[in-house]
């Protein structure tokens, strides 16, 4: 993929979804500090994922679905800070090494409402959706598609922005009335 972008590009939206593109991604996209909306999906491209754009300050929608993308999903030598307004990622069907971690969606503060007194922050990803997901209140959109997720359906009642949910291709195991009741109030 050859595109260039310089230092103070006005670029707000940037499409390039379905089409044939490959390589890797131009790191010059850092450069595009007003952009809100990034699709690539469904393409060829090969790369890791683009940790260098974690810091966007205006990026609201990422999405990399049906890529090439390997390796791990965020890179955890920084600090945990990262899309700082971010509202919609989806990326599903790409090669990535690991599972997402409870710390990943924690450090999505633009779709966390903090409540420091109930200790989510200690809960990790091991086979089960963490219950700690119920956090994201202002989360729009949520694809945990082919995790290999095990167990049960946490409450999710408290997302009440969540405009899709999409836990399709898991394990997920019990009946409906099982998953727990939504709390609307």
């Amino acid at each position: 993929m050859s595109l260039n972008f310089d230092r103070g590009t006005k670029l707000r939206s940037l499409k390039l979804n379905s089409n044939n593109l490959e390589g890797k991604l131009p790191k010059s996209l850092a450069n595009c500090s007003r952009l809100e909306l990034l699709d690539l999906g469904n393409n060829m491209i090969c790369d890791r994922f683009p940790s260098w754009l974690k810091k966007l300050p205006a990026l609201r929608v990422f999405v990399l679905r049906k890529n090439k993308f390997y390796g791990p999903i965020v890179d955890h030598t920084s600090d945990a800070k990262i899309f700082p307004v971010l509202q919609t990622m989806n990326l599903a069907s790409n090669k990535f090494s690991e599972e997402l971690s409870i710390e990943f969606f924690l450090s999505l503060r633009a779709t966390m409402v903090t409540n420091a007194s109930d200790g989510s922050q200690n809960i990790f990803f091991c086979g089960k959706i963490p219950e700690g997901i119920r956090n994201l209140k202002a989360l729009i959109v949520l694809n945990l598609s082919r995790k290999g997720f095990m167990g049960r359906i946490p409450s999710l009642g408290s997302l009440t922005e969540l405009e899709s949910l999409d836990l399709s291709r898991n394990k997920l195991s019990g009946n409906s009335s099982s998953i727990d009741e939504p709390e609307f109030s």
